[in-house]
């Protein structure tokens, strides 16, 4: 069920046994598309979001994964975040567009006001007009989540998403570059979020990995 509001997430138990576990959100999305539903996460963004290792013990999850697709019959899912920019220097010049299920992206507190399980993804997006200047103040207040409000910033949340890809524009999933738009023209990825389709395990603070079998 979605987490709803004044409503505790999160239950403590004992993983399954044979649980899969893994220490980083692209190698999750892997199992993600190869039809894992139950998983462990160690480490990664939606670990941190989860708070792996503060609880005394093991946590049970429900949450939401985003399902991409375009015009192109290309699919996937996305664990943690999605990632729209330039190819060469896109944190700097042109456009970005951040779309985000985790809260954090590598040590950036990006989404601060979003949640895992709430049937929504928070996305950004940076005016392309951005000068260089307000991009550095903002990737300095990006650890605290400060960012915003910023005129240049863009923030909506919905269960679904359109994205534009422009020409020579990447798109990274999970930490891992998907795909390189190469055309002359953009195209549109459609981002959509699909509510209590995974369920995610996460140690507790001193616990060790079971022992494969």
């Amino acid at each position: 069920m979605t987490i709803r509001k004044g409503v505790d997430w999160g239950e403590p138990g004992r993983p399954p046994a044979g649980l899969r576990w893994f220490d980083d959100d692209s190698s999750a999305s892997d199992a993600l598309n190869e039809g894992a539903t139950v998983l462990g996460l160690t480490h990664g963004d939606m670990a941190r979001t989860l708070g792996a290792g503060r609880a005394s013990s093991s946590v049970e999850f429900s949450l939401d994964v985003m399902r991409l697709s375009d015009n192109h019959s290309r699919s996937t899912f996305a664990l943690s975040h999605v990632v729209v920019r330039r190819r060469r220097l896109g944190w700097w010049f042109g456009g970005v567009t951040v779309v985000m299920n985790a809260q954090y992206l590598g040590t950036w507190d990006v989404a601060p006001r979003g949640h895992p399980n709430d049937g929504r993804a928070e996305q950004f997006v940076v005016d392309p007009t951005m000068p260089l200047r307000q991009r550095l103040a903002a990737r300095r207040r990006l650890p605290l989540g400060s960012h915003l409000p910023h005129p240049k910033i863009a923030s909506s949340s919905a269960r679904h998403l359109s994205v534009q890809v422009p020409p020579k524009a990447r798109i990274d999933i999970d930490g891992r570059c998907w795909f390189v738009n190469e055309a002359n023209e953009s195209f549109t990825v459609v981002v959509e979020v699909v509510p209590d389709a995974i369920t995610v395990w996460t140690l507790g603070a001193d616990q060790e990995l079971p022992l494969s079998p």
